[in-house]
């Protein structure tokens, strides 16, 4: 019932900013309305953001609005908070949120961007300098594109939440819904979310891999979705406490069997989830699964194999702690360890010790995982030695048959424990024209690139399955009086219909000077694109030139009129 009332609250909450969002719209029809500020994800606080994605269409974010960023995309913008660190945390940041889906930032200390004399500081010019490439067509490009994750899935249940909180377990639920994110994205993989009421619906046709992190709530429906996922052939991996509740927050008493141990191949009798500081042993399975040998922090004890496979077992009592069973034509993976937070403290101290021989062991099994669901890396990242390159993160936006890869490292890591360049191959789905946006190198009609990855890299490159032959930009008349309208239209060449081209227009007034209030970025929808030029009444009289760039392609024209 307490549970209960809890979604309820929620349902209330979202259905107040339903009713302020009507307000709004129908005072000004395409406004974007929200709150400044949220609740990191927890029990308490109001916001399911399941909900709430059906009725925002703005926020400010202070953090943990990544779920919320991937279902409401196009609906919603999302502005997260910039926290207080150094340029490099703030660059990294800044292109964190951006290949997550949200909108931008917000700097927060901004007291810290001018200098006393209202120049740049070096921070204020740090943030410039990462700012002027978005500004200049990144930021479009990547903002009209679709975020297009790997098949794979994280649960998001708000009722599990509340049953660790009701079981002091909420600091292991929380670190693992947070975590579980570094782990795949470690591994080279962009995850999705699904949500209780899509996992309900059954939209699962589009997945292939789904992992339930600490997913102590399971409604009937959700059980149902499940058990037909890894019927079909899905990978299903639950790490503790999976369906000890039914949908309604109330707990199974000890005797009853967990809502998912019949498709997890397990039983458990007095199961509980308790600390205790270990390290696991790996046993051979026919699966070929390699579990890793690392130490853990949490056991679930009280489960055992039932037709599932052991995977691993505790170093000091031998309890099984994982577990892998065949269920129709897929497979589920039960954890009754912390193997997601044990993952994070290894990862997060790699230089010290054995935490490198650890993680990248955790990353192993993962990956392994991945393959087994048929899920592969959109860019593979290669070195010579073939070792997997630490704390690199990429991402995929589509737009058509154009593809954007985003590569960030993730700087406060690997500027400690990965502080050597690495010289990497990145192999993409197939020969294209492949270009690196930032630095604006243009590799050709390929599909692999050599690059160095430092512990600052941010990377996108832009792949684009045809060649763009031309652009043409033709003005309505080659000179005009200021106050006066000038008109343009755009069209790229090629060889084959065209997907969706960013383009970025800049004019350089008779002085040589930018003129940022015409300079403008330009969505050229199948190449083509118009526009037009409002000369100011006190626009400076002689000849102006106008540089056209296709962000995406490259290609480059300019042209010039004359203010009379």
């Amino acid at each position: 019932a307490w549970s209960d009332h809890r979604s309820w609250g929620e349902m209330i909450v979202a259905g107040f900013y339903r009713i302020l969002g009507d307000a709004v719209t129908k005072a000004k029809p395409g406004s974007f309305f929200g709150p400044s500020g949220n609740p990191g994800v927890g029990t308490y606080g109001g916001y399911d953001f399941w909900q709430l994605s059906k009725v925002l269409t703005g926020l400010w974010a202070y953090g943990g609005s990544d779920e919320l960023s991937i279902w409401s995309r196009d609906t919603t913008k999302i502005l997260k908070y910039s926290t207080f660190g150094g340029v490099n945390n703030q660059r990294v940041r800044n292109y964190g949120t951006l290949f997550t889906g949200t909108s931008g930032t917000v700097v927060c200390g901004t007291q810290r961007v001018p200098a006393f004399d209202w120049t740049d500081s070096r921070a204020g010019a740090g943030y410039r300098a990462a700012w002027i490439p978005l500004k200049h067509g990144i930021g479009r490009a990547i903002h009209e594109a679709t975020r297009t994750p790997d098949p794979i899935a994280i649960h998001y249940s708000r009722n599990a939440s509340r049953i660790a909180y009701a079981l002091d377990l909420r600091s292991v639920w929380q670190d693992t819904h947070w975590q579980i994110r570094k782990l795949f994205q470690s591994c080279g993989f962009d995850h999705d979310w699904i949500s209780y009421e899509q996992l309900e619906n059954g939209e699962t046709e589009n997945l292939k891999l789904i992992f339930l992190p600490v997913s102590f709530t399971l409604s009937d429906r959700e059980v149902a979705a499940l058990e037909k996922f890894v019927q079909q052939g899905g990978v299903l991996v639950g790490e503790l406490g999976i369906g000890i509740a039914d949908g309604h927050g109330k707990i199974l008493s000890p005797q009853e069997p967990g809502r998912l141990d019949h498709v997890f191949g397990i039983t458990r009798q007095d199961s509980r989830i308790a600390l205790r500081k270990d390290k696991t042993v790996r046993e051979p399975t026919a699966t070929g699964l390699e579990f890793p040998e690392m130490p853990f922090n949490y056991l679930e004890f009280g489960v055992e194999a039932a037709a599932a496979e052991v995977l691993a077992r505790a170093s000091e009592n031998k309890v099984p702690i994982a577990f892998v069973n065949s269920y129709g034509k897929g497979l589920a993976v039960y954890l009754a360890c912390d193997l997601t937070t044990s993952y994070f403290l290894a990862n997060g101290a790699r230089g010290i010790g054995s935490n490198a021989k650890y993680s990248a062991a955790a990353e192993t099994f993962i990956t392994g995982l991945c393959a087994t669901a048929g899920v592969t890396r959109q860019l593979g990242i290669e070195t010579d030695s073939g070792e997997p390159v630490p704390f690199t993160r990429t991402v995929m936006f589509t737009q058509g048959e154009i593809k954007y890869f985003g590569i960030l490292r993730e700087h406060r890591l690997a500027k400690d424990f990965a502080t050597d360049p690495v010289q990497v191959t990145l192999t993409f789905p197939g020969e294209g024209h492949v270009r690196e946006l930032f630095s604006d190198t243009d590799y050709g009609f390929t599909d692999k690139v050599e690059t160095i990855l430092k512990p600052t890299t941010v990377l996108i490159y832009c792949w684009v399955p045809y060649r763009v032959e031309g652009i043409d930009l033709k003005l309505s008349r080659r000179s005009a009086a200021p106050g006066e309208v000038i008109s343009y239209t755009i069209a790229l060449h090629a060889a084959v219909p065209m997907s969706t081209h960013t383009l970025h227009l800049s004019l350089i007034d008779p002085d040589g000077e930018l003129s940022k209030p015409y300079s403008r970025n330009i969505t050229a929808r199948t190449g083509k694109a118009e526009g037009f030029i409002p000369l100011a009444l006190n626009d400076k009289k002689g000849i102006w030139k106008i540089e056209l760039k296709d962000v995406t392609s490259g290609r480059k024209t300019e042209t010039r009129f004359e203010v009379k």
